[in-house]
C-alpha cells in the first residue's frame, strides 16, 4: 500500500511527500474551518437583517393595527415565512408559502439543525397590535445564503490545493537538496 510506497522512496523523496500531504491535510483543514466560518457569520448577518426587518413590523403594527405589517415581506427575499399573532394563539396575519409551520422545536436537535442550516432559521419578536393587544411576530429566515457561502469557500478547495502543493512540492524539493 501507501506505507509500502513511502518507505521505498529515498530519504529525499519520503521528506517531499511528506511536507506536501502535510500542508495539503492543513489547507484543507483551513479552507473547511473558514467554509464553517463563512457560514456561522452569513448566518448571524440574515439573523441581524430579519430582527430589523420585525422591528420596522412591530413599529407599523402598533401604529397600524395588523392589516398591512406583513406587507414590508413582498420585497425582502430573506424572510420565507411569518405569522403575526396575538398572546391567545390568534393569527392575524400571515406571509410565504403555507404560512409559518415554525417553531418546529425548541427541543433538541432543532436548535442544532437550524445553526447548521438544516432547518430554516426562525426569531419571534413580541409585539403590541394597536386594536388586539400584545403579540408575536415570528419570522422564518431563508437557510440558503449560509450554503452558498459554505459553497463559495469548498469551491476554492482545488484551486487551493494546487497552489499549497505546487509550492509545498518546491519548497521540499529546493530543501532536500542542501539535505
Amino acid at each position: 500500500g501507501y506505507r509500502e510506497y513511502v518507505e521505498s522512496l529515498p530519504l529525499a523523496g519520503q521528506f517531499r511527500a511528506a511536507a506536501v500531504v502535510t500542508v495539503a491535510a492543513g489547507l484543507l483543514a483551513v479552507q473547511v474551518l473558514l467554509a464553517l466560518w463563512d457560514s456561522v457569520a452569513e448566518r448571524l448577518d440574515n439573523r441581524a437583517v430579519a430582527a430589523q426587518v420585525a422591528e420596522d413590523m412591530v413599529a407599523r403594527s402598533g401604529r397600524d393595527g395588523p392589516a398591512h405589517t406583513l406587507d414590508l415581506l413582498s420585497h425582502d427575499r430573506l424572510v420565507t415565512a411569518a405569522e403575526l399573532r396575538t398572546d391567545e394563539g390568534v393569527v392575524l396575519d400571515r406571509y410565504g408559502p403555507g404560512g409559518v409551520s415554525l417553531p418546529k422545536g425548541r427541543n433538541w436537535p432543532h436548535p442544532m439543525l437550524r445553526f447548521l442550516g438544516f432547518e430554516r432559521d426562525y426569531i419571534e419578536v413580541p409585539v403590541y397590535i394597536a386594536g388586539s393587544g400584545p403579540g408575536t411576530l415570528g419570522l422564518e429566515i431563508d437557510n440558503l445564503p449560509p450554503w452558498k457561502a459554505i459553497l463559495y469557500r469548498l469551491l476554492q478547495v482545488p484551486f487551493v490545493l494546487a497552489l499549497g502543493v505546487g509550492l509545498a512540492f518546491y519548497v521540499a524539493s529546493a530543501l532536500s537538496r542542501q539535505v
